[in-house]
């Protein structure tokens, strides 16, 4: 175990440079001029000579993008190795103090989603594999097909518009820190947290029920039942566990989605995460945070990978750690 999480360590870092160097490259073909973004400049502006071209240019070198452009990533990396991730161009905090200020937002928000996603799918996908053509199997694998193909923003309009403005249960928007209200937090948290689980109990129940329906009909349940083993017995002590093995890597995915591919519902709820973080620096043409929020996604979900794998062989042991 010692030897593969170190072998594993060492490929993280490739990747990671790789990554790296994408999110660099690809920030800078976002269209549009940051330092004019910054300074309050139009191109119509600057072409008219309303602003002053001198103050342009000493933004512009003070950021250093006058320079070549590997000459900025490699100059970039180099901090980031130093844990300098820079200054944000929007409010002028350090990269990493407004990245981690998010971070618990997203966490918590991700976190109660796939909770509530687990406490749903794990049994409807038990009950319909057990119970096949019953209208348990049909409301399950209705509940499936839906939860995939309806877009988690108009259902998470359908929400605000039926709890928040109908009932008037729940806030449309916002976010309250739980330290300072727990009560509102949780109703602040319950419909994207709804939206993200459905999206990801639908995903579960589709692959745990097929895994579940082959396993009930391997020769080890046959040869159980013709032991005497009692249902129950065999079903959560021998079907489950390995049914597991496919559905932790369904799951491995969407936690990689729940913590930075949630951009969408963040947005609608205006939940301040790391993606609706994202999403604004994008607009802002902000991108040292941008840098820095894709590289914490993307450190994230290679740990999150690192952890599937050995929840696998914790599953399964005739699964080796390489």
């Amino acid at each position: 175990m010692i030897r593969y999480c170190i072998q594993r360590s060492l490929q993280v870092v490739p990747t990671l440079l790789l990554v790296s160097f994408m999110v660099f490259m690809l920030t800078h073909l976002i269209p549009g001029d940051p330092v004019a973004t910054m300074l309050g400049y139009t191109a119509e502006g600057m072409a008219s000579g309303a602003y002053s071209r001198e103050s342009y240019d000493e933004m512009t070198k003070k950021l250093g993008f006058d320079r070549p452009i590997h000459v900025q990533y490699l100059h970039w990396l180099g901090n980031v190795l130093k844990g300098e991730w820079g200054d944000s161009f929007v409010s002028g905090m350090k990269v990493t103090d407004v990245v981690k200020a998010r971070l618990p937002t997203s966490g918590a928000l991700a976190l109660a989603s796939f909770t509530l996603a687990l406490l749903i799918s794990v049994p409807i996908a038990i009950l319909s594999a057990t119970r096949q053509n019953t209208w348990m199997d049909y409301f399950a694998r209705l509940f499936s097909l839906l939860g995939v193909c309806i877009p988690s923003f108009w259902l998470a309009l359908l929400l605000i518009l039926f709890f928040c403005i109908y009932l008037g249960w729940f806030p449309a928007l916002g976010y309250v820190a739980p330290q300072d209200d727990f009560v509102r937090f949780l109703k602040h948290l319950t419909l994207p947290m709804t939206v993200l689980a459905v999206h990801t109990a639908a995903k579960v129940v589709r692959f745990m029920r097929s895994d579940v329906i082959e396993q009930l009909h391997q020769d080890y349940v046959r040869t159980a039942r013709s032991k005497g083993l009692p249902r129950r017995w065999i079903l959560w002590r021998h079907v489950l566990k390995n049914s597991f093995i496919t559905t932790t890597t369904v799951l491995a995915f969407e936690i990689g989605h729940l913590l930075g591919g949630s951009t969408v519902i963040e947005s609608v709820f205006a939940w301040p995460g790391i993606s609706y973080l994202l999403l604004q620096s994008i607009y802002a043409r902000d991108y040292p945070v941008v840098q820095g929020a894709v590289m914490v996604m993307a450190l994230a979900v290679i740990t999150i990978n690192f952890i599937v794998d050995v929840v696998y062989h914790l599953l399964d042991p005739r699964i080796k750690l390489q």
